[in-house]
């Protein structure tokens, strides 16, 4: 089973470095010792948007490669939070990296949304602290993508992509913050 204790992710470098690498691995135990998400944390415990301003926030990590999951496999994206901000909604939209089975070391990666509120996604329940889930569905994905049902389930998922509300706030503070990324399979 993959999940934030298992599942190897790295993170793309994208843009100026906002702390991204925190979400590397399993939560500390720092943040499994959480219990409210009332106060944020202090900034070492997770990730946060870099600007207030109104802007593209999202986080980009990949999992292993060596030990690709396919679509058959994977059953959620898990976006721990460890505070929410006042960002609503705060999660726009979750999308996975998607890689043909036989081309996993290829660069032929299909960018597909699991979640996106601009379609009419309902939100999950936001989980903090806490890992929330994403689903991941086969009918979701070849809906919203060129792949077939077989070409996603035997598919590698080689990461994700989690944006977040691009609305400005008044102080960094208002951001949300993350502890991990982790891709859930049964």
């Amino acid at each position: 089973m993959y999940d934030f204790y298992h599942a190897p992710c790295y993170t793309y470098p994208q843009g100026i470095a906002d702390g991204a690498t925190k979400v590397i691995g399993a939560p500390q135990k720092a943040v499994l010792k959480l219990q409210t998400c009332e106060v944020r944390p202090s900034a070492a415990l997770g990730w946060s948007p870099a600007s207030r301003k109104a802007s593209s926030r999202f986080l980009a990590v990949s999992f292993d490669r060596s030990l690709p999951v396919t679509g058959a496999q994977a059953r959620s994206v898990g976006v721990y939070l460890i505070y929410t901000g006042s960002l609503r909604p705060l999660i726009t939209a979750v999308k996975l990296l998607v890689v043909p089975v036989a081309e996993v070391q290829a660069d032929n990666t299909f960018t597909v949304p699991i979640f996106d509120i601009t379609r009419g996604d309902i939100s999950p329940v936001l989980v903090c602290p806490g890992p929330t889930h994403f689903n991941i569905s086969a009918s979701i994905v070849t809906k919203r993508s060129s792949l077939s049902t077989s070409a996603f389930t035997s598919a590698a998922i080689v990461g994700a992509r989690v944006e977040f509300n691009e609305d400005p706030v008044d102080a960094v503070t208002d951001l949300p913050m993350v502890a991990a990324v982790g891709l859930y399979t049964p």
